[in-house]
């Protein structure tokens, strides 16, 4: 009998037939490096299902079950039980076909272990009701998209830019009056930073406000902020994103969010100047 590394796959997975199990066990019986490469394969088996017996998981998103259905049917399509895929060329490269599929599918049922392991890992962190997990979430959501358009800023982005503090103090006239919000430039000069402009930016419909401080050397520091819409107040988080640090919070109905390269001690203290300009109401 020859074997194949998909067949070596299948067994692992617990998807080989009845009888080609049967015929590579008997090899096994006769072939130590077989019955040596079974054993691994036996051993690196992870027990997902008993792990996740008892907990609660989140549902599987309609475009993963949508994409898994797909790569199922092509794959059903490709290889028919039954099959002397060695028989001709034309059924070779049907074969090699089913191999690329196969480890196809196992990259989209890789990613639906991910998604599942990587939300409840993070469920612990989002302590409180369900409402508040949720809306801690939609932070996190907005802090992460603002730090990954924050990090394409370099030095020299904002190299030649001069303050038309004029046209600043219009605009923030403006956003106020249309978007409710409490908007102020904060002085963060203490820490070395020069205030260089403010504009509009948006997320999911919603108005941000853009603040720039540049310092000389550094990548230009970003202060965000747009509505909460009714989300509860949360406190400062600071984490790493990439090459670059964020720090955000909640407080009077607006969200805000500080990015730049430095360190977690730096954006704490440049976070007190801020409020001191956005007290609580």
């Amino acid at each position: 009998m020859n074997f194949t590394d998909t067949d070596l796959v299948l067994y692992a997975d617990g998807l080989l037939s009845p009888d080609r199990k049967q015929q590579l066990l008997g090899i096994a019986e006769t072939n130590s490096s077989v019955a040596n490469t079974l054993k691994a394969l036996e051993a690196s088996r992870l027990p997902f299902k008993s792990a996740f017996d008892h907990q609660t998981l989140p549902p599987v998103p309609d475009s993963l079950r949508s994409n898994v259905h797909d790569w199922s049917n092509v794959v059903r399509e490709a290889y028919r039980p039954g099959e002397n895929m060695y028989s001709s060329p034309q059924r070779r490269s049907r074969h090699s076909l089913f191999q690329d599929l196969l480890k196809a599918l196992c990259l989209v049922a890789c990613i639906g272990v991910g998604y599942t392991v990587g939300v409840t890992s993070h469920q612990p962190l989002m302590s409180g009701s369900p409402v508040k997990a949720q809306q801690r979430s939609g932070q996190l959501t907005w802090v992460e998209r603002v730090a990954n358009y924050q990090s394409l800023y370099v030095a020299n982005t904002t190299l030649d830019i001069e303050v038309d503090w004029p046209a600043a103090m219009h605009a923030i006239d403006e956003l106020a009056v249309s978007t409710g919000m409490a908007i102020h430039i904060p002085d963060l000069t203490q820490a070395g930073y020069e205030f260089a402009r403010i504009q509009e930016l948006g997320f999911e419909g919603q108005p941000l406000v853009q603040l720039i401080y540049t310092r000389e050397g550094h990548i230009p520091l970003a202060l965000c902020f747009m509505p909460a819409g009714g989300e509860s107040e949360a406190v400062l988080r600071v984490a790493p994103y990439a090459h670059l640090t964020a720090a955000d919070w909640i407080v009077n109905d607006q969200r805000f969010v500080l990015v730049g390269d430095e360190s977690e001690g730096v954006l704490r203290s440049i976070y007190s100047s801020i409020r001191a300009e956005f007290p609580e109401t």
